[in-house]
């Protein structure tokens, strides 16, 4: 399986998953989490963690036989997010007592970096 990866389209995506992210914590201003940007110091995580999640990401896209286009990719990206991103963040924000507008701007910036990523992945296959 690993023989049928295109780590040009994982790496093009992770780059701009972890660009995204930047961009939507930095300049929107909307999010809970904005601060006033992130620290530099945490990029080569962030990075990390965008590799690991593109390269999960595009696995299962490859094991559903879902990676065909870019609708495709933008179809399994938007449902594993709300499939899987969406109630992890409503568990673990209704137990640190988080009203849901806060949970649902959260885990709406994942669902569309997610979906963003998902849609990379399958136009460049």
């Amino acid at each position: 399986m690993l023989a049928s990866l295109n780590w040009i389209a994982l790496l093009v995506s992770t780059i701009v998953g972890l660009g995204s992210y930047l961009f939507f914590v930095n300049y929107i201003k909307f999010l809970p989490q904005n601060g006033g940007g992130e620290n530099p110091r945490n990029i080569l995580p962030q990075f990390i963690a965008f590799i690991i999640l593109a390269f999960v990401l595009y696995l299962l896209m490859i094991k559903s036989d879902n990676h065909s286009c870019m609708a495709d990719g933008l179809k399994f990206g938007f449902l594993l997010g709300i499939g899987i991103i969406f109630p992890v963040f409503y568990l673990s924000g209704s137990k640190r007592n988080m009203d849901f507008n806060t949970i649902a701007k959260e885990a709406g910036l994942y669902i569309l970096i997610i979906t963003i990523m998902g849609a990379v992945s399958g136009a460049l296959n």
